[in-house]
């Protein structure tokens, strides 16, 4: 075994990388488009308008890290994802610094190991997921608290308690959801007052007295903006008292199906029925177990404030209600809030590894080896339903640029392939339309796509799909990519040319690529 840590963890970190690389993914998120025209109007030296429906514009340090890095890669796959995928790599490191200062030097290798191949994160950390940008400054606040702790007699506690709150407050600028890593480590002061009252109460108040000054700054920013001190917690709630969805209107919420989503995130079975994968691998299958056996020993109660906050912030998303009445809603379902458990999930798991590696070497090895393989595995598979979403929209992108453009005529696209091309063909002069299933006749005189391009996160319903057979006469075959044998890909991805008039042909050879006039 490798004993210098500077060299295990720099092997850990290329590992990190070379996966993020082999399942990248890119742009591809719903509401990427959102952060994106907020990140052209930062770089042309603008700030969104604070409005109460604008919600993004609410979440300046993180328009900030988008715009950064779309300047420094412009706009492309990695250059709107670079600072996600820096951040996984960031708190890879975070991971093995934090163990090897507050656990055991040696179990630090082994946490580092596992956070550097959770699938989860790897597959996320190469999309615009700002929840990986979360979980490493909530982390960070918590190594920089805990650390402070560990050294309430010396005078640098103070500096790291300030450092923590900052952090945190760094948090609150990417995403309210920080709120549960804040509630854990309150958790963890009041519990600490039990036995410390008086030098807990002096030290700790430097992180919260950080946090609550930083918080009052930004409120008196917004107050000084728009005349409400408040102004950005009403914003928030006015957003989602707006955005109701019908079904939750009409009252119709199957709450058992709602409440069945994060635990089957975590150890359940994702994707579609012929395709499933296991989004965290093996992870939490190990954390329970770990878990026990780490409560049930005695020693380091980081370990066990790690497998508390875990708790905390998966029944803080589990019960949180979005709406208090007329009915109870948990948060809007979204497994990548999941990704503030990561950290010290492999924390646990990888610490309990190392204890057991000390009496059964052989065992854990091959435990590890077999979750590690796992966790290529179920990568490999998140990736590829990921990643698959992408291939056509590129594909249509590229005849966009080479042959749509040269016509200056327009082409619709369902939804999901509309959100996509805005992005990769935004430098193309040419007017990208949205069409829905029954609307044929809004696109005569122009182009239309069916049939791939699709979002495997988008309802069928909004994705425009034609059978061959049903093509109307006047559409002439342009273009055509063929499918992929995947259950959610059942046609290739078609390019129509519609004439005004109906042609007596029902279709153009197959394969037909010039332009058809």
């Amino acid at each position: 075994m490798i004993q210098n840590w500077r060299l295990q963890l720099a092997l850990i970190l290329l590992s990190a990388v070379v996966l993020r690389s082999l399942f990248f993914v890119g742009f591809g998120l719903g509401d990427d488009l959102g952060y994106l025209a907020h990140v052209d109007e930062i770089l042309e030296g603008r700030y969104p308008p604070l409005e109460p429906l604008n919600q993004y514009a609410y979440r300046p340090l993180l328009l900030f890290l988008f715009a950064g890095g779309v300047a420094l890669f412009g706009h492309t796959d990695f250059g709107v994802v670079a600072v996600v995928w820096l951040s996984s790599l960031v708190t890879t490191a975070l991971v093995f610094a934090f163990v090897r200062k507050l656990i055991h030097p040696q179990a630090a290798w082994w946490c580092a190991l596992l956070y550097a191949f959770e699938p989860f994160n790897v597959v996320n950390s190469t999309t615009m997921t700002n929840d990986v940008i979360l979980s490493c400054l909530t982390f960070a606040s918590w190594g920089a608290f805990l650390v402070a702790d560990r050294a309430l007699a010396q005078p640098k506690s103070i500096r790291l308690f300030v450092a923590a709150g900052a952090l945190m407050i760094a948090a609150f600028l990417i995403k309210v959801a920080f709120l549960p890593a804040l509630c854990a480590i309150t958790l963890y002061s009041l519990a600490a007052l039990r036995n410390r009252p008086a030098v807990v109460a002096r030290r700790h108040a430097a992180f919260y007295l950080t946090f609550l000054l930083a918080l009052a700054s930004v409120c008196f920013t917004y107050y000084m903006i728009k005349g409400d001190f408040f102004w950005q917690f009403k914003s928030e709630a006015f957003y989602y008292q707006t955005y109701q969805p019908d079904w939750y209107r009409a009252g119709i919420v199957n709450y058992r199906e709602l409440m069945w989503q994060y635990p089957r995130s975590l150890f359940g079975l994702s994707g579609y029925e012929t395709f499933r994968y296991l989004e965290h691998g093996l992870l939490f299958w190990l954390f329970v177990p770990a878990s026990m056996f780490s409560m049930l020993r005695p020693g380091n109660g980081v370990t066990k404030f790690l497998i508390i906050s875990t708790i905390v912030i998966f029944l803080f998303f589990e019960l949180y209600p979005q709406h208090l009445s007329p009915l109870y809603l948990p948060l809007v379902r979204q497994e990548r809030y999941l990704e503030m458990l990561l950290p010290g999930a492999v924390i646990v798991v990888g610490t309990a590894l190392h204890r057991l590696h000390q009496r059964h070497r052989i065992v854990v090895i091959a435990i590890l080896c077999l979750l590690l393989g796992n966790f290529v595995v179920e990568a490999a598979r998140r990736s590829t339903q990921y990643h698959d979403s992408q291939q056509d929209v590129r594909e249509l992108a590229r005849y966009v640029k080479s042959t749509i453009a040269r016509t200056n005529e327009p082409l619709a696209v369902d939804l999901p392939a509309r959100n996509a091309l805005l992005f990769y063909a935004r430098d193309v002069p040419v007017a990208i339309e949205r069409i829905g299933p029954n609307q044929h006749t809004d696109v005569e005189g122009g182009y239309i796509a069916v049939g791939g391009a699709r979002s495997f996160w988008w309802s069928r319903e909004l994705v425009l799909d034609v059978e061959p057979e049903a093509v109307p006469r006047h559409w002439i075959l342009t273009y055509e990519v063929a499918g992929r044998k995947r259950p959610w890909r059942p046609s290739n991805l078609r390019v129509y040319y519609v004439r005004e008039k109906p042609l007596p042909v029902s279709l153009a050879p197959r394969g037909l690529a010039p332009h058809p006039r």
